[in-house]
């Protein structure tokens, strides 16, 4: 995350904090407390949690965090792509799962993974970047309508990956503005086995409405910034849960 990210981020964080200290019921206004539990559950009561080491965990909240693989996307699910090909075996050769842009693998084509590789936010709302992705994902599905097939290529996947990598500090950085148009240049498209182009008209229209759309999403986030800054905002979410237990 760049400086300015971070201090935009702290001034959010201050005011969204000092706004819910001043209008939330002083009852109500608690920390939320996390506790990571491993061993096994034994019994669940009205208002606490007893384990098999005998300990006992006030909790509201219990978040069921057992038996996943988290390294292994799309696991157990079998996905194959052209000539057979195993998806979790593409990605094992890669060294790791990859998807253009979240959304797409190259040599899979007309499939689509929604909430996928590098499209996880922790830091955003996840019901506005999965909105962009399925957005995203309609837009590709336009020629698929059309009884054709689109499928990423590999240079593209790549060039996509490498500059993800090149943003770690904030994996999500701008990913709604990257995801408002597809850049059909990325994709081969096919039609009974010939492949087809978009049209030119077509390009320069997204190519212009996504410069449009970007400044005009830019300047909306600087306002709203600003707004919940000086701390002139009607809405905040206003937590009442006294604590939240998980397991793994």
């Amino acid at each position: 995350m760049t400086p300015n990210g971070a201090a935009m981020r702290n001034k959010i964080r201050e005011a969204t904090a000092g706004y819910i200290e001043k209008e939330a019921p002083a009852e109500h206004y608690t920390r939320r407390i996390c506790i990571l539990a491993k061993d096994r559950a034994i019994r669940i009561n009205e208002h606490e949690i007893e384990t098999e080491s005998g300990q006992v965990y006030a909790a509201d909240v219990i978040i069921y965090a057992t038996g996943f693989l988290t390294q292994r996307w799309l696991f157990p699910m079998e996905v194959r792509g052209i000539d057979g090909k195993d998806l979790q075996a593409a990605w094992d050769l890669a060294g790791g799962a990859e998807a253009y842009k979240g959304t797409v693998v190259t040599d899979f084509p007309n499939f689509f993974i929604l909430y996928g590789l590098n499209a996880a936010t922790g830091q955003h709302s996840v019901i506005f970047h999965s909105e962009c992705q399925v957005n995203y994902s309609c837009r590709l599905l336009r020629p698929v309508l059309k009884q054709k097939t689109i499928m990423v290529k590999p240079e593209a996947q790549k060039r996509d990956l490498t500059w993800v990598h090149g943003k770690l500090q904030d994996p999500m950085f701008k990913y709604w503005l990257r995801t408002i148009f597809p850049i059909w240049s990325d994709f081969d498209i096919a039609q009974d086995g010939r492949q087809v182009k978009m049209s030119a008209s077509s390009r320069i229209i997204s190519m212009l409405l996504l410069t449009l759309l970007g400044a005009a999403a830019m300047l909306v986030m600087n306002l709203k910034v600003e707004h919940l800054a000086s701390g002139s905002i009607s809405n905040v979410f206003v937590p009442t849960r006294r604590s939240l237990i998980t397991w793994n």
